[in-house]
């Protein structure tokens, strides 16, 4: 029996394992799932979670597959971001061949609501709450905004590349 993974599950494994998290929600999560699900010698959510969250060699077992992941996709000659590269393209092909409307509505709406709720933030004339609730939803706003950003204007995956072969000389 596979591993569901839900989204708790997928937070801790991507703190620990960042590699087999990011693969998790990717072309290659039924990879990742299995390498997590064998490392671990379990075979269902509530098992992983709490071997996870007792058994601080459950945590060593789980780092170890990840390196053994990574390893493995060097051997296979796999490229994770050409997967990721491949995806995006993919997304945009499709507003390509439709329009882009939708994604530029929802973007602007996001953005703006994005700028709206830090200008409440640090206004000093109206005061909102600070819960955990608030911090959270700010966080995961602002997490979002590259991914949007992305969308429209590319990754800096390559700019990325280009400063690490200028560091290299």
């Amino acid at each position: 029996m596979a591993i569901k993974f839900g989204q708790k599950l997928k937070g801790i494994i991507g703190t620990v394992a960042p590699m087999l998290g990011g693969a998790l929600g990717g072309p290659l999560g039924g990879l990742a799932g299995k390498v997590i699900q064998d490392a671990l010698g379990v075979d269902t959510d509530a098992a992983a979670m709490s071997l996870l969250q007792s058994d601080p060699d459950a945590l060593l077992k789980l780092k170890q597959a990840e390196q053994a992941f990574e390893a493995r996709m060097r051997e296979l000659d796999i490229d994770e971001e050409k997967l990721h590269q491949s995806d995006r393209a993919s997304a945009r092909d499709l507003a390509a061949k439709s329009t882009l409307i939708p994604q530029m509505v929802l973007g602007a709406l996001f953005i703006t609501g994005y700028f709206t709720m830090l200008g409440l933030f640090f206004s000093e004339s109206l005061v909102i709450p600070m819960s955990d609730a608030f911090y959270t939803l700010i966080g995961v706003m602002t997490a979002a905004v590259p991914q949007i950003l992305a969308f429209f204007f590319g990754s800096s995956s390559g700019s990325k590349e280009k400063t690490a072969a200028l560091a290299n000389k």
